[in-house]
């Protein structure tokens, strides 16, 4: 069997990192053929465009990504330049796909209409199986783009769901999403993003030696986050700051630890600064994937200060399914796939002193933390991508 997945990112970004590179490689260890075409934020200047990222998994660059970025930055193109770019890479990627030989199906990551539109002329002239693997609402999770341009992301979606044989969904709220949109429930697949079990022995190291590596005092008590540093997303670390500058004049051994990226890097450096808890807490700048299992091993509490809002309630959190894979209390606002999970120490009130309260009470109450934590092995497993990897395969094989 031969898949290509088409994905509008690079190998960079967390859904190839997090989602698609992990479930390529376990569809790949039962003899599924996994090509992933990409594009690149700066294609003009990318040397090397194709990889060999395990045996049975290719991925390739063929174009240029709808945006350009740096280290502190990513921008959008202008409208006319935009089109321009995003019509090359468009033909690119049906080009590619129509050359392809073999193929059983087409897997297409995130509905946007320069990689949905290729793959579905590509899967009708093929007559091959359509396939959506959706893990964001796309025309609410970007506040950059312009109203004209979320109207063609809502209607590219709209539109291009009705070709799809099946959509893999990450979270119940985009499940019930695209039953708004018409789509038959037998058709639609719930696939969190799961736990990439290969990268399981970067745990095996002492936590001392974890603490070490990273710089952070052994004898704290370590609050952790990790992910996006985006307050415009939905990810409120203005609240979790001021929270833990809460926690940290009643609990003496507090440890903040922020791993992560993104436009308020800076901002919230400086809340650090004007909060005056710079002794108690550590940027640890974007990390790598290998090293969140280290990190989530020496937390005491992992925090997900998510917001309400559509975007997260469609998102499928990494830090919670990692957190319940080693069984590590969870401090979250009862926001959209934490609830499902029923996991966690959930906050209906989006303020820093609910989320303060919340972190110390699981901080200090051993008994509350052993309820937390105490969860079946059925219910670990069902997040693991070797399982979520089988529930994919199942739909690959059955008849178009």
């Amino acid at each position: 069997m031969k898949v290509v997945i088409v994905s509008s990112l690079g190998r960079e970004s967390s859904t190839f990192l997090g989602r698609l590179l992990p479930l390529s490689k376990e569809l790949a260890k039962k003899g599924v053929k996994v090509k992933l075409f990409l594009l690149h934020y700066k294609y003009r200047f990318c040397v090397q465009k194709r990889f060999q990222e395990e045996k049975g998994v290719t991925s390739c660059y063929l174009g240029q990504a709808a945006f350009f970025k740096d280290e502190r930055s990513k921008q959008y193109f202008p409208f006319l330049k935009l089109l321009f770019v995003l019509k090359i890479s468009s033909l690119r990627i049906l080009w590619t796909l129509l050359k392809e030989k073999n193929i059983d199906a087409i897997i297409v990551s995130k509905p946007h209409p320069h990689n949905f539109t290729p793959a579905i002329l590509a899967a009708k002239l093929k007559r091959v199986k359509l396939i959506l693997d959706s893990d964001d609402l796309e025309y609410a999770s970007n506040k950059k783009v312009t109203p004209f341009q979320k109207f063609i992301l809502k209607l590219t979606e709209k539109v291009g769901v009705k070709f799809c044989d099946h959509i893999l969904a990450c979270s119940p709220f985009l499940v019930e999403h695209y039953k708004k949109l018409g789509v038959a429930e037998q058709k639609i697949t719930f696939i969190p993003t799961g736990i990439d079990l290969s990268l399981k022995k970067e745990v095996l190291k002492d936590k001392r030696d974890i603490k070490k590596e990273f710089g952070l005092p052994q004898d704290e008590k370590i609050i952790l986050y990790l992910g996006s540093l985006s307050i415009a997303s939905g990810h409120r670390l203005d609240i979790l700051l001021t929270a833990f500058k809460k926690v940290a004049e009643r609990i003496d051994n507090v440890f903040l630890v922020i791993g992560g990226s993104g436009e308020d890097y800076f901002f919230l450096k400086e809340k650090v600064k004007s909060l005056k808890i710079n002794q108690k807490v550590k940027f640890l700048g974007r990390f790598v994937q290998e090293n969140a299992f280290p990190l989530i091993k020496i937390a005491d509490v992992v925090a997900d200060p998510v917001d309400r809002s559509p975007t997260n309630k469609a998102k499928s959190s990494f830090r919670l399914t990692e957190a319940m894979y080693f069984q590590k209390p969870y401090v979250s606002l009862n926001s959209g796939i934490q609830k499902y999970f029923g996991y966690g120490f959930l906050v209906e009130e989006e303020t820093s002193s609910a989320f303060a309260g919340a972190l110390e009470k699981v901080l200090l109450d051993k008994g509350l933390k052993e309820k937390i934590t105490s969860i079946s092995f059925e219910k670990i497993k069902k997040i693991t991508f070797p399982y979520l990897a089988e529930k994919v395969y199942e739909i690959l094989k059955a008849p178009k």
